[in-house]
């Protein structure tokens, strides 16, 4: 039926053309119509879109100088030996990612809980090889000194000697030899003992 009702129509080659002008003008005014109707919105979302983008630059400055006031005091510790000063570089970024896990923003006014799973998550490292002796110890140092108050009985003693194996390794002291590696696989050992003890609350 409908093919007969175009063959009735017989239109030329022209005026096919121009009846499709015409339909290509008037979707074109259509589109048009709708875009203009849209115009409000679309403005609005681009000033909040625009918005967006600015909070979350300045949140990302926030956040960076967040992180410069958590360890701008710590970028390296330095220990004395017979041989002269040593520097050690202080492993920011492992010590941040540390913080975060804890959900903590500063080293400072920890909770013994989230001191305990740092040294937890530092020592683990060490063992998988991630963490050096010094950045382990320099770790330890970070947290004890200034969480002494709320340390236990158990965290406090290991804690106070890991702090101290960039020294001890070193063997600064003027104690023979073998009170030497005694005084250093004394402090290994008792890493490991406290590790082996908490290590649990490292997967809850």
């Amino acid at each position: 039926m409908t093919e007969k009702y175009i063959y009735q129509l017989k239109l030329s080659a022209t005026e096919l053309s121009l009846l499709k002008q015409g339909v290509d003008a008037l979707v074109k005014e259509q589109e048009k119509a709708i875009i203009a109707s849209q115009e409000p919105y679309l403005r609005t979302l681009r000033s909040h879109l625009k918005m967006l983008k600015a909070l979350q630059k300045k949140f990302g400055e926030i956040n960076s100088d967040i992180e410069d006031e958590v360890i701008k005091d710590i970028k390296a510790y330095t220990i004395t030996t017979e041989k002269g000063t040593i520097s050690i570089p202080f492993p920011q970024k492992k010590f941040r990612a540390y913080l975060k896990n804890v959900h903590a923003t500063t080293r400072k006014k920890l909770t013994k809980e989230q001191v305990q799973k740092i040294f937890l998550m530092a020592i683990e490292d060490f063992y998988k090889g991630l963490l050096s002796l010094d950045e382990l110890s320099s770790i330890a140092e970070a947290i004890y000194y200034p969480n002494m108050p709320i340390l236990d009985k158990d965290l406090d003693p290991v804690l106070d000697e890991a702090s101290e194996l960039s020294y001890t390794v070193r063997q600064v002291d003027n104690s023979s030899p073998q009170v030497r590696v005694e005084g250093f696989g004394g402090v290994l050992t008792s890493v490991r003992v406290y590790y082996e003890k908490y290590r649990h609350l490292l997967s809850e």
